[in-house]
């Protein structure tokens, strides 16, 4: 038989066994395998056949159908078949799975496996007038090849060009320079992301079967083996892409003082181009949009600089945007979808919602094989826009004006399928409402506080000012309140206030008038701290004041000096010798200064022909360390005592604090030394004066001193308001934000322990590397894992932790997130590492299948869901893992919970107070193992317990200058030094212990 058949098949009906439909026929010349499609038996059996292809080797076998060969040694043969067992060696295995490339732009993962085996088996029979027998070898491979990748890619550049730049000098002793350059340039946007996946898998089978037979009848040969099947996964991908092109004119007035300091405003209006497109591809069919928009744009932003542009010495600071408006004035858009589609059914259920906020919220059931709905807009009954959607709603917050009424309709669309029209529904906007409660409040400190209740969808608020002979002022606000400072004195201010939403402005309040005063003239002020050429001046705060201006004036010359602080005290460093000064100092508020304070302040200068003294140890306000456990320490005062700059003095005399003077005698270097022990945890201040052998005295030096177990090391500024901070082994600072400041696009940075930015990662967005800001759900810790070397963050938007590289700061993997299911959360408030136990702790509202309950999920580092266990309705704060202890503490109120790792409640401590171990609103909390650090946020100050709650340490709330915690939150402990995140401060203090 050769071809494909069917074939007819005639056979002595004693040489075949019965067959059914459905069974295999062999053909022995060319190992083809034939299925039977019926055989009728008579005195002969006629057999319907047609050729299979892959046939199976064991049916190739002696011109027998299946199953003839136990058939046969069962009628001619009874001895037992004689058969090797076949055998399924594993050759190869090669496997891989990863990232070719992963960074923030691209990332191209392949995912490999092949197994490659060797098939043996053979078997041997026999009957009364035949012998035979097969062996058959063969290669197996069976491959598996995927492919996906993702890029995100950005382009921004902005160049300009000065036209033309009109300016005057104004004459003074400080040279102005008033001026207005105008520049024009092109600012260039590119975006692009998109994924893509596709895959194959290959199954093939290489070999042969060498099969012989010995008898009647008598034949030898070989069957090829060649398999090969190829299932391919389709290319599926997602892609998109915008291009933006906005030529401006920016005119940019500004004032130059000594051409080093700078301010000024840009205004610019600009033309702004949008080209946008999107495309997916799926197995079956693709979609996409080409879009342009035309958008017409005007920005006014205020900045200040330092330095000389044109020699390269140059740094403007954008300090922010007065007005920022757009409006589209030409949109395009062009729909693909290869789908095939007919005809679309009109969307039912159409229905227009009004919301609090002015805008108009449409909505409507799907349509089937709809790739997307048009949104029709008629004003007055002339349509106004066309408006698309992907979704089955959409929000209109353009053009909803009060009091005008508003007509909607909506159609489906797939290509150039468009449905006809749902039933029109027409709405009207009411006004938003007037702000109630409107109130007025006048500061001390020169301020006009201005008031209000919140009005339900309200965006904005409107505050309008007017004064006699002033121009009107106009400020806008989302918050309930705002503070004028913008006043002079001797004036009656005006203020009314309106809500604005989408729909534009509702009324105005009533008007309400009120001024500011003047703040009053400080007291109080003394010699703080003295020496040769030093003197620490302090005084009273006056109520209001802002700031202080401090006159020196030199009685010997006349020479005035104006020191300017917004603290109650200052150094001055300058004092020279045989000059004697006069002191004044005045408080300062919004509107301007006060009188000169009612006391004026004589020092006398040092004398270098008489005696003198000078205090070496301590210096000013130095801090001698101690350890927290002990109850004193002792301490050496040094310092000089001399006449005429040469000889030393006869005597010294030290007094500390209020105690009685001791008299020493220096020796023959006018050197002195005065040791003495003071308790732990106190401020002390001492006082020097010599004479010298015909009993003429020297001025009293006065320095004042601590002694404590912290002391404050370094401090600097961080940008925005830093949430959450960690350190590592190396003292490098980790910081977390959970709201951008105005500029600024990275949520996370990496310091050096002397305040430089090493690195800037996770900007807003919602994917991998990325982190979110949006009510109560912004990023919430931070903390490093410093076994594996990785920098854990838990994303408040995503609910997940996500984890980095603390080298380059590159996203490396996350875990969790938002759902309900064992591993997730609805949101999330903080987690702890335990790195003993590779575990992670996260702390947040859970579903337990009824409700949301505070629960703790346990995870391992790399995301594998192990445990979780109840809190008993309690929200963490924040929560540390002590690896002293093996315990979890957790702030939760005013209070220290210590739990077990698998959440028993062991003991608690702290209560609510200002006393020593209680809390006001404390926000952060550290472990390192034998200590405990809890940020007494409320109390401004650091308080350090040891593990069972015992109180050890309080510092922050005592000193002076940056040893002075404001609004203390998250700590972490690296070494000898305690990190404290103060509102936008990292403050670095060294511990004793």
């Amino acid at each position: 038989m050769t071809g494909a058949g069917p074939f007819n098949i005639e056979a002595d009906t004693g040489t075949v066994p019965p067959l059914k439909s459905g069974d295999f026929v062999v053909n022995m010349f060319n190992g083809k395998n034939y299925r039977v499609i019926s055989a009728v038996y008579g005195k002969t059996v006629k057999i319907k056949a047609s050729e299979m292809e892959n046939s199976s080797p064991y049916e190739l076998l002696f011109m027998k159908v299946k199953g003839t060969v136990s058939e046969i040694v069962k009628k001619y043969a009874p001895q037992e078949l004689m058969r090797f067992k076949a055998e399924l060696i594993h050759i190869l295995n090669p496997e891989y799975h990863g990232y070719l490339i992963n960074n923030s732009k691209l990332k191209i993962k392949l995912d490999y496996m092949s197994d490659i085996d060797l098939y043996l088996d053979a078997h041997a029979e026999c009957g009364f007038l035949w012998a035979g027998g097969q062996v058959t070898v063969k290669l197996i491979n069976n491959s598996m090849f995927n492919i996906s990748g993702e890029f995100n890619a950005s382009f921004y550049d902005d160049t300009r060009q000065m036209i033309a730049c009109p300016s005057m000098i104004l004459p003074c002793v400080i040279p102005i320079v008033v001026s207005m350059p105008v520049y024009i340039g092109v600012e260039v946007d590119a975006k692009a992301s998109g994924w893509f996946k596709y895959g194959i898998n290959q199954y093939t089978e290489s070999g042969s079967t060498i099969f012989a037979m010995v008898g009647i009848p008598t034949c030898a040969g070989q069957i090829p083996i060649e398999v090969n099947r190829t299932v391919v996964t389709p290319f599926q991908g997602e892609f998109s892409g915008s291009v933006s092109v906005a030529p401006y004119v920016c005119i940019s007035p500004q004032v130059s003082i000594a051409w080093i300091l700078h301010a000024g405003v840009d205004i610019k209006p600009y033309l702004q181009g949008v080209l946008s497109g999107n495309v997916k591809f799926t197995p079956t069919f693709y979609t996409g949009h080409i879009a342009f928009d035309l958008n017409f744009g005007l920005k006014g932003t205020v900045w200040a600089a330092i330095g000389v542009d044109w020699l390269g010495l140059y740094q403007r600071w954008d300090l922010g945007q007065l007005f920022d408006w757009k409006k589209n004035i030409y949109h395009w858009q062009w729909d693909v979808n290869t789908a095939k589609v007919s005809s679309l059914t009109k969307p039912q259920n159409f229905t227009v919602q009004k919301n609090n906020d002015g805008s108009i919220k449409l909505a409507w059931s799907p349509v089937s094989l709809a790739a997307g709905y048009y949104i029709y807009k008629a004003t007055n009954g002339v349509f106004v826009n066309r408006y698309f959607s992907q979704e089955i709603a959409y929000t209109d917050t353009k053009n909803v004006a009060h009091g005008v009424p508003v007509t909607y309709s909506v159609s489906a669309i797939n290509g150039t399928v468009e449905s006809s029209n749902s039933t029109a529904v027409t709405v009207t906007n009411p006004k938003p409402a007037v702000p109630s409660g409107f109130n007025l409040t006048s500061n001390p400190s020169g301020s006009i506080t201005v008031a209000w209740n919140s009005v339900t969808g309200a965006l904005q608020y409107k505050v309008i000012r007017t004064a006699p002979s002033l121009p009107d002022k106009v400020y806008y606000t989302s918050s309930l309140f705002m503070k004028d400072t913008d006043l002079t004195t001797n004036k009656l201010y005006s203020y009314k206030v309106q809500s604005i939403n989408h729909a534009g402005e509702g009324d105005a309040s009533g008007v309400l008038s009120e001024s500011a005063p003047l703040s009053g003239a400080p007291g109080g002020l003394s010699v703080d701290q003295r020496t040769a050429t030093m003197v620490k001046l302090k005084w009273n705060s006056s109520l209001g004041a802002v700031s202080y201006l401090l006159e020196r004036t030199e009685t010997n010359s006349g020479i005035k000096k104006y020191y300017f602080t917004s603290s109650l005290e200052y150094i001055d460093n300058s004092l020279e010798y045989e000059k004697n000064y006069l002191y004044k100092i005045k408080s300062k508020n919004y509107i301007g200064y006060s009188t000169n304070s009612i006391v004026s302040l004589y020092v006398k200068g040092a004398s270098t022909n008489g005696p003198m003294v000078e205090i070496a140890n301590p210096t000013p306000d130095k801090v001698f360390l101690c350890h927290p456990s002990a109850g004193s320490t002792n301490i050496n005062i040094t310092g000089t005592a001399k006449t005429g700059g040469i000889l030393p003095a006869q005597y010294v005399y030290v007094k500390i604090d209020t105690g009685g003077w001791v008299q020493l005698t220096p020796d023959a270097n006018g050197n002195w030394v005065r040791n003495i022990t003071l308790g732990n945890n106190t401020s002390h201040s001492v006082s020097v004066y010599c004479v010298d052998s015909v009993n003429k005295t020297s001025f009293t030096s006065i320095v004042n001193f601590r002694i404590s177990p912290v002391k404050i090391n370094s401090c600097f500024d961080v940008p925005g308001w830093a949430h959450s901070i960690d350190t590592d082994y190396l003292g490098d600072i980790y910081l977390l934000r959970d709201f951008l400041p105005w500029g600024d696009i990275y949520y996370m940075t990496k310091y050096k322990s002397y305040g430089a930015v090493e690195w800037n990662t996770a900007t807003s967005g919602t994917n991998n590397g990325e982190l979110y800001e949006q009510a109560d759900s912004s990023p919430r810790d931070i903390q490093i894992y410093s076994g594996s070397w990785e920098v854990f963050v838990l994303d408040g938007y995503t609910r997940k932790i996500k984890v980095y590289s603390p080298s380059t700061g590159s996203f490396l993997y996350s875990f969790s997130g938002m759902g309900t299911n064992i591993t997730q959360f609805n949101y999330v408030n903080s987690f702890a590492i335990a790195e003993s136990y590779t575990k992670v702790f996260i702390q947040g509202g859970a579903w337990n299948g009824v409700s949301t309950v505070q629960r703790v999920k346990v995870f391992n580092k790399t995301g594998t869901y192990l445990s979780y266990w109840d809190t008993g309705g309690y929200e963490f704060k924040d929560i540390t893992f002590s690896s002293g202890t093996s315990r979890l503490y957790a702030l939760v109120d005013n209070t220290v919970k210590v739990y077990t790792d698998t959440g028993g409640n062991m003991f608690n401590f702290g209560s609510t107070g200002t006393g020593n171990g209680q809390f006001q609103n404390p926000s952060g909390i550290f472990a390192d193992g034998n200590y405990i650090y809890v940020a007494d946020t409320g109390n401004k100050r650091i308080q350090v317990f040891d593990t069972e709650g015992v109180l050890k340490v309080i510092f922050g709330n005592t000193g002076s200058g940056d040893e002075l915690l404001d609004i203390p939150g998250e700590i972490s402990v690296s070494g000898n030094y305690i990190y404290v995140k103060d509102l936008n401060k990292i403050k670095i203090y060294q511990k004793s212990w």
